[in-house]
């Protein structure tokens, strides 16, 4: 990175550079770009066969030699070996290429360590920024979900509010129908039994059908009927008689007479 930044005509040629301008072209990459296991030759995970294979690596480092640029290969592990090294140097053997290997061994110079310090803090910082944000983030949550624990709880409270006061509602107007009934099945009764006295008094207040004729005991009764009998002039008789029977008739005291004596004659027999 120091070199590219003396050097902005140099263009570099490795995985981590692929990585970078997939990045920045928007490409997904599983787990994210932060997560590296290795800064010299990051694991693809594209979900993306031509960047997972190698196929895009391949292309890039067989069309770089028919460009006429400047070129910066930066693999550690790739240019420390000589197999590696060698066909990697094969690619460029068209003529104006000026192959230059540089290898750094020795205390860093001061600008390098300046410019690790850098990147360490600022590794750091990005971190704790990292941390930060999923602490406010799950902070937020908490929040969130304490607040809607909270309405959830006052909308039940408000739920068994209203319930309560419908049933108390209905409580209410069952014991007003009951009382209703009860004082209409009272008023009912009430009105049956004024008629049953009303009734029972106009039975007292009727007079007493007397009998067509008043005897004085029951055995006057008794020759009373049979006397009617004998002389067939009872009630029913009565009503059928003529009115020339009525005429021809004697007086009552003397027929009531004759009977009497013809009774006590038909007793004694």
């Amino acid at each position: 990175d120091m070199f590219l930044e003396k050097n902005p005509t140099y263009t570099e040629l490795s995985d981590r550079m692929i990585m970078d301008w997939a990045q920045k072209s928007g490409v997904w990459k599983n787990r994210g770009y932060e997560n590296k296991s290795c800064n010299d030759k990051p694991e693809g995970n594209f979900q993306v066969k031509e960047l997972d294979d190698g196929s895009i690596r391949k292309a890039l480092f067989s069309i770089a030699p028919l460009q006429s640029r400047n070129y910066i290969v930066m693999e550690v592990r790739g240019n420390l070996m000589k197999d590696t090294r060698k066909e990697l140097l094969s690619k460029f053997e068209m003529p104006g290429f000026k192959k230059t290997a540089l290898v750094v061994v020795g205390e860093p110079t001061a600008d390098f360590k300046k410019k690790t310090a850098e990147y360490t803090l600022k590794a750091k910082q990005e971190a704790s920024d990292r941390a930060f944000k999923v602490k406010k983030m799950e902070e937020k949550r908490q929040k969130m979900q304490a607040k809607q624990a909270k309405e959830a709880e006052k909308q039940k409270k408000k739920l068994e509010k209203e319930r309560a006061k419908k049933l108390a509602d209905a409580k209410k107007k069952f014991e007003e129908e009951k009382k209703k009934k009860e004082v209409a099945a009272a008023k009912k009764e009430g009105d049956e039994e004024e008629t049953h006295e009303e009734e029972e008094e106009k039975k007292e207040e009727e007079p007493e059908v007397a009998p067509e004729q008043d005897m004085d005991d029951e055995e006057g009764g008794t020759k009373r009927k049979a006397l009617w009998d004998l002389l067939g002039d009872g009630p029913a008789d009565k009503k059928a008689k003529t009115d020339d029977d009525a005429e021809k008739a004697p007086d009552g005291a003397e027929a009531e007479e004759a009977a009497e004596a013809e009774f006590e004659a038909a007793f004694k027999d």
